[in-house]
């Protein structure tokens, strides 16, 4: 039974990471390996997360990773990684899916026009500067040559075009000893082809959450379960925002009165971060602190999803839910223009033809929709799944067949492409 060493963003308190992680450990188990989570969460990092949480919610995350992730040691360094590798036995390495091929280049930290003119942001964590482990840093210190894999990896956003000079040709040097490389939207392919200079363009395959009920389904809490746990009537619709500005309490209110007057119950579900939405009425919150394993259940068994963010997207698409995103992703040019392409959500759904369930929540021009428009788009979404089945089923089957492709590079021994 072949070890697999899988590394990426297991423990931040994100749910749909959290998910994505446990997808991958789900199916490598069911087709006969041994994973393993590389537990590993620098010192500065795990600070980064307590911050951003309450201590219940921190709490909630960390008690998913332990119950659900088969975990080495802790890690902290990059020897930490090697000394785990080693002890574990491991015959391969996943890293990703996730955002970990960002490199935060002066060029992306720099911001203009501000009040001083320009502004470059503070130096950013080792995690988003490359090299490190999760480009695959520690290759060349591993007794054993196995194996490394990007699986659906993603630069999230990333302003690309400034890797440059030495740091393009040492990404390029790593990441051409790499056994497979896939990734998740079409910027990241662009990303990989501009530090290879045409010679590298990965295949655009799917995050491990869209086959999350395949891999790991059994999990989820059965529907009577949650309505009686948390309360709630058959027919619920759920919000969540990340951020003030693409609606306000004007705009909540509105859309809890439609929805009401359709029968349909209005939840808030919180982010990690919790609420930023109170007392809104016709509006009920779902408390913190709240289980990944929750958080993907209440998605599943909703009337629609609206709101921010693509892990609840891809849930809700992975479940033949209506949703309707609005999208702050985008690299935002002069505070005023948006380039959309460079959205992981505006990516997928331009694959599946779904752009008219986004909305886009950046840019001087934007323009929010108004409330009945955003739920009769779901309701009419709702009666016509067709074209959300359609894309369901083909990026299932883009899925299987990546990890198909993972499987035999992994059984064959491969150590570089």
């Amino acid at each position: 039974m072949k070890k697999i060493g899988i590394l990426t963003y297991h423990a931040v308190c994100n749910f749909g990471a959290n998910l994505q992680a446990l997808s991958t450990v789900g199916y490598f188990r069911k087709k006969g390996y041994n994973p393993v989570a590389i537990d590993w969460v620098p010192e500065d990092m795990e600070r980064q997360y307590r911050k951003a949480v309450s201590p219940e919610q921190f709490a909630e995350h960390q008690r998913f990773i332990n119950e659900h992730l088969p975990l080495t040691q802790r890690c902290r360094t990059e020897q930490d990684i090697l000394g785990q590798i080693k002890a574990h036995a491991l015959d391969a390495i996943v890293i990703g899916s996730d955002a970990v091929t960002q490199h935060k280049s002066l060029w992306s930290r720099l911001y203009f026009p501000t009040k001083t003119i320009f502004r470059v942001a503070p130096p950013p964590p080792p995690q988003l500067v490359f090299p490190n482990p999760f480009w695959g840093s520690f290759m060349s210190r591993l007794e054993t040559r196995i194996p490394i894999i990007m699986m659906s990896v993603s630069c999230q956003n990333e302003k690309y075009i400034g890797i440059q000079g030495g740091i393009r040709q040492q990404m390029y040097k790593a990441v051409k000893e790499l056994a497979y490389i896939s990734v998740r939207d079409h910027w990241t392919q662009r990303m990989f082809k501009h530090i290879s200079r045409g010679r590298i363009i990965p295949p655009v395959t799917p995050d491990p959450v869209f086959s999350f009920n395949q891999n790991a389904g059994e999990r989820i809490a059965a529907k009577d379960d949650l309505l009686r746990r948390f309360n709630l009537s058959p027919e619920y619709l759920l919000l969540s925002f990340v951020r003030h500005g693409c609606v306000d309490r004007d705009w909540l209110c509105d859309f809890a009165a439609i929805a009401n007057c359709r029968n349909v119950e209005c939840l808030m579900m919180p982010m990690p971060r919790g609420h930023i939405f109170n007392d809104i009425p016709g509006i009920r919150n779902i408390p913190l602190p709240l289980s990944p394993l929750d958080w993907y259940g209440l998605i599943k068994n909703s009337t629609a999803y609206i709101g921010h963010n693509m892990h609840p997207m891809i849930v809700a698409m992975h479940n033949d839910v209506p949703f309707y995103i609005f999208d702050y992703y985008g690299i935002v040019h002069l505070k005023l223009f948006v380039n959309s392409r460079s959205s992981k959500i505006y990516d997928i759904l331009e694959r599946a033809g779904m752009l008219g369930q986004r909305s886009p929540d950046t840019g001087a021009f934007r323009k929010p929709p108004k409330p009945r428009e955003v739920f009769e788009s779901v309701m009419r979404l709702r009666n016509d799944r067709a074209k959300q089945s359609t894309f369901s089923n083909a990026i299932v089957s883009d899925y299987q067949k990546m990890m198909t492709d993972i499987v035999s590079v992994i059984e064959r021994g491969v150590v570089h492409s």
